[in-house]
């Protein structure tokens, strides 16, 4: 889906669509002022984007069989493995975090 950025001050994630468009609208003279994001909010920012990402490719899941549920759960528990092998969470193991079911 492509948009068209407006005037503005925007803080969002610079993603390559938004890339995209920046690009689009500075060479048609915008000036465009690209900042890192302070690293009090990076995990925020960060987090919100896999969740929108994650919530779509959930919903986007077809009901085959019955096994939309099931589809769902294992892909919820694809990404708690990742964030576990990245030692991202290390209070718990991945298997107390793993969704049983719905």
């Amino acid at each position: 889906m492509t948009r068209r950025l407006q005037s503005g001050l925007y803080e969002e994630l610079l993603t390559s669509a938004l890339e995209a468009e920046i690009d689009a609208r500075t060479a048609e003279g915008w000036w465009v002022d690209v900042r890192p994001a302070d690293a009090t909010i990076r995990p925020e920012f960060l987090a919100r984007h896999v969740y929108q990402l994650l919530r779509r490719a959930l919903e986007g899941i077809p009901e085959e069989d019955g096994t939309q549920s099931a589809n769902q759960i294992a892909l919820a528990n694809r990404l708690v493995e990742v964030l576990f092998e990245r030692r991202c969470c290390t209070n718990t193991g991945s298997s107390g975090n793993r969704v049983l079911h719905l």
